[in-house]
């Protein structure tokens, strides 16, 4: 857990300057420039159902209230609730009745169950989920008309992540950040969500990238480290507006050198992949000749290379 919490963090700060939508919810100032300005930040779940209506912004944690959480549809105004570590299972049906809510936190909850009801939280843009035990998503989160980041950090599941058929796309979804979640299949719900701008699907386990990504022409950034692809689709290379692209930690074995005539991308990496040393040297070539970034094995392989034959000169 504590592995996943850095590795997102890295992650953060790493791309800050290529996120669209750069939210960070461990930044403890982001209650101060999101929402209602200068109004009581409620640090206590029963204090903040005391505020009824009054309630705007809640921060609660380490504090049990699993069992009550369906009394947050008493503070129906509330536009930011983070709750991190406070032993709730499931996001209720009361949870529907936030219809002002812009961001929803939880961090280090046992979730297994959000309600389809989440589907009137009309107003929400961002959805954060840290350390959860979700089976499936609801395929109400479509209906979701303001969302625009999504993220979905270590689901502590034993099964397989289910996306239903029925989640079409998330129509107004910009960042889409899944780390540590069992998918094994690229999510086709993304293939149709058209002003999608970042991709982060990391650890997922996802075997292939899809030629549909092509059709997504908004789309800047994809992020799948440390998943189990074998091949770049030809379509990806002709993705005009793609700037970064991260495939480190996967099973390729080739690239097709046209990678590096995409016009706008700026950054790849394929280090940690099984790619020969002779492509890795004429894509560093390429890349250092049109003033862009490339991180590769080339400089441990030919080290490798190197040490093999001076061993083999002493024979």
């Amino acid at each position: 857990m504590r592995v996943l919490n850095i590795l997102f963090l890295l992650l953060v700060s790493a791309m800050q300057a290529f996120l669209q939508v750069d939210f960070n919810s461990q930044d403890p100032d982001f209650f101060k420039f999101y929402g209602a300005p200068n109004v009581r930040i409620h640090t206590s779940f029963k204090d903040a159902i005391k505020g009824g209506l009054g309630t705007l912004k809640i921060n609660i944690k380490h504090e049990p209230i699993g069992k009550n959480i369906h009394k947050i549809a008493k503070i129906p105004n509330t536009q930011i609730v983070y709750l991190e570590n406070n032993n709730i299972q499931q996001l209720p049906a009361q949870i529907g009745d936030l219809k002002n809510l812009f961001i929803l936190v939880s961090k280090d909850n046992p979730l297994r169950y959000i309600s389809p009801a989440i589907q009137t939280c009309t107003s929400l843009l961002y959805l954060e989920l840290w350390n959860t035990r979700l089976d499936s998503l609801p395929n109400e989160l479509q209906y979701l008309p303001n969302l625009e980041l999504f993220r979905l950090l270590d689901n502590q599941s034993q099964d397989i992540l289910i996306l239903p058929d029925s989640l079409i796309r998330l129509p107004r979804l910009r960042t889409l950040q899944f780390v540590g979640v069992d998918l094994y299949k690229f999510p086709q719900f993304v293939l149709r969500s058209k002003k999608i701008e970042n991709i982060y699907l990391v650890n997922c386990k996802i075997d292939s990238l899809p030629p549909d990504i092509f059709y997504l022409d908004k789309l800047k950034e994809i992020n799948m480290e440390g998943n189990r692809i074998e091949s770049i689709p030809n379509e990806v290379l002709k993705m005009n507006h793609l700037t970064f692209l991260n495939l480190k930690n996967n099973k390729l074995t080739t690239i097709n050198e046209m990678i590096a005539y995409m016009p706008s991308l700026q950054v790849l990496d394929i280090s940690g992949n099984m790619i020969p040393l002779p492509e890795l040297d004429i894509l560093r070539l390429l890349f250092k000749r049109k003033g862009k970034i490339l991180y590769s094995d080339y400089e441990k392989l030919r080290l490798e290379w190197l040490d093999e034959q001076k061993k083999n000169n002493e024979k």
